[in-house]
């Protein structure tokens, strides 16, 4: 079972997104909405120190800015 089987992106931040006009339409909303679970799984790394926070933050601002950017 896939994570949007078990997690649709309407559950999501990424499904309302997509439908306001506010992320490209040539992007797959399910595999968005995965990789967005993934940078969750920064949270042990950080914990175990293998990484800092803000290379974490790092991370998830420059997906989230890459997601959100308008083509020109």
């Amino acid at each position: 079972m896939s994570v949007s089987q078990s997690f649709p992106t309407e559950l999501s931040a990424v499904g309302p997104a997509f439908t306001d006009g506010h992320i490209n339409p040539d992007r797959d909303p399910a595999t968005e909405t995965n990789l967005l679970l993934a940078l969750t799984g920064l949270t042990p790394l950080i914990e175990l120190s293998v990484i800092e926070p803000q290379e974490a933050l790092t991370a998830v601002d420059q997906h989230l800015n890459r997601l959100f950017m308008t083509k020109p």
